[in-house]
């Protein structure tokens, strides 16, 4: 078990417990509470069901346990100050650190392919892969998707998804992605290729309102007034709101769709005040 595949520090030890009480029916709460040092073995129970909290004291007894070298145990302590902060400004500043000990669970595209944004589809296939079984009939994965796209397109998207080396075939003939990681530009990536991969996408929220019934879909809107300071907060908060969504689908393993979000803050006015001045 990976420590930084989870952002909940309950949900890894009971599925840490869980794990090794598969392989040794020895391995008991009781054990636990002995080698890590509290006094109640349902204290464990306890604190993976979210009714108790650990100290710092516990924290360090966890990772000795948990046998964490030095970047694990930093790893660690972070999720529990994160999931026990009870202030927003200590939660938000702990989870950053999460975020930042996560950054290689991104895959940052290299500028030349930047063609992977050029058809929406692309990226959509590549994400299918990760759990829908494709061994080379285009005409099923064309259909797959919604909107469907010609068995053409869906060979050609595989074709230089391979090449790009984004997927590949497993032993058993199967296409698979090339890695678990999560593609981004990085923030401050601009190219034709990405504006018109933006385009795509906003179209097919529009169509969506067609195409699906409205359960299932999570749609909202919010109209604002904000000066340049509060709109640069806000975009602060939408980073990092979309490194703890991209943390959600990583820790998913019962995948069954795709799903497509967009995220937008744009003006709808001019500049209308400045130092005080209406213009």
């Amino acid at each position: 078990m990976n420590i930084f595949d989870y952002t909940d520090y309950r949900k890894y030890l009971r599925d840490y417990y869980r794990e090794q009480k598969a392989r040794d029916h020895n391995f008991t709460v009781r054990y636990i509470a002995e080698k890590v040092g509290f006094r109640s073995a349902s204290f464990f129970c306890q604190l993976v069901n979210g009714r108790s909290n650990i100290s710092q004291e516990l924290i360090q007894k966890f990772c000795r346990f948990l046998d964490f070298n030095k970047r694990e145990s930093g790893y660690f302590e972070c999720l529990v100050g994160y999931n026990q902060a009870k202030d927003h400004v200590h939660k938000k500043r702990l989870f950053e650190k999460v975020i930042s000990f996560r950054q290689s669970k991104l895959r940052t595209i290299d500028a030349k392919l930047y063609e992977f944004y050029d058809k929406w589809y692309y990226n959509a296939i590549r994400e299918l892969l990760y759990f829908f079984p494709f061994r080379g009939d285009s005409h099923e994965l064309a259909k797959a998707l919604n909107p469907a796209i010609s068995p053409t397109e869906a060979k050609r998207a595989v074709a230089l998804l391979e090449s790009w080396g984004l997927i590949k075939r497993d032993a058993s003939g199967r296409y698979v992605r090339s890695d678990n990681q999560s593609i981004t530009t990085g923030l401050e990536a601009q190219s034709f290729y990405i504006n018109n991969y933006q385009h795509a996408v906003l179209d097919l929220a529009k169509e969506s309102l067609d195409r699906f019934p409205r359960e299932e879909m999570s749609l909202s809107t919010l109209t604002m007034s904000l000066s340049s300071e509060a709109y640069r907060k806000i975009e602060e908060e939408v980073h990092l709101f979309r490194r703890h969504l991209l943390s959600i689908a990583e820790e998913d393993k019962n995948e069954e769709r795709i799903y497509q979000m967009n995220i937008q803050l744009f003006p709808m006015t001019n500049v209308l005040k400045r130092k005080g001045i209406i213009l």
